[in-house]
């Protein structure tokens, strides 16, 4: 037979014990934000989007066109094709936005073909399709530089826009210039850079980037 304070304290025992499961079922299965931290049904608000199969931006079809690929030693960067070492040379320059290529002429520069100069690797064009060629430079010294674009034809080179981007001489700073062009032909296209008029000993310019891009 209980004493009187035997039986009180059987109850209460029995109501902390069910006090603690209430706490513990409270405590494990939800979370420590209340109800009032979310909006009721059919009220939240989209704060922002990104639509994942839009690239934020295009594609540059000249291969290492950033001249980011380039071995310790090496005449040129990869992809790209060195010029004549009897007409200029391209140096690899360390700059905080990675490696430029420096080109320097070390004597007048012939109207040659498009072997003798600084030229990139080809590049699949298609025709009718609107493309957009864009050189970033700094430090143009002496003449202005012309970019153009050859096409394979018939397994050679030709000319196919003479002159498409001209480089202005620029003593400090950088500029960035493009021109859209469309291919009459679907055709194997490269980009060449030589000076318009026969350069100085001391002509040079720093070239940072060529890019291809579709439209």
């Amino acid at each position: 037979m209980l004493s009187p304070a035997q039986a009180i304290q059987r109850p209460m025992q029995c109501t902390l014990v069910l006090l603690g499961m209430l706490l513990c079922l409270t405590g494990c299965g939800g979370s420590s934000d209340s109800a009032e931290d979310f909006p009721a049904p059919g009220t939240m608000e989209i704060l922002s989007s990104t639509a994942l199969d839009t690239p934020t931006s295009r594609e540059n079809l000249l291969e290492n066109g950033e001249f980011q690929l380039w071995w310790a030693g090496a005449p040129n960067p990869e992809v790209f094709y060195p010029p004549s070492r009897t007409l200029s040379h391209i140096d690899r320059i360390w700059s905080s936005a990675g490696f430029v290529a420096r080109q320097h002429w070390t004597v007048s520069e012939k109207q040659g073909g498009f072997a003798d100069h600084f030229r990139s690797g080809s590049a699949k064009l298609k025709q009718d399709q609107a493309y957009r060629l864009t050189v970033a430079a700094s430090d143009c010294v002496g003449q202005p530089i012309g970019l153009s674009l050859w096409q394979k034809r018939n397994n050679r080179w030709q000319l196919a826009h003479k002159d498409i981007l001209v480089i202005p001489p620029l003593l400090m700073g950088a500029q960035v210039l493009s021109a859209d062009f469309t291919p009459t032909a679907t055709a194997d296209y490269l980009v060449v850079a030589k000076p318009i008029h026969p350069s100085t000993i001391d002509h040079r310019i720093d070239w940072h980037s060529w890019r291809l891009e579709a439209l």
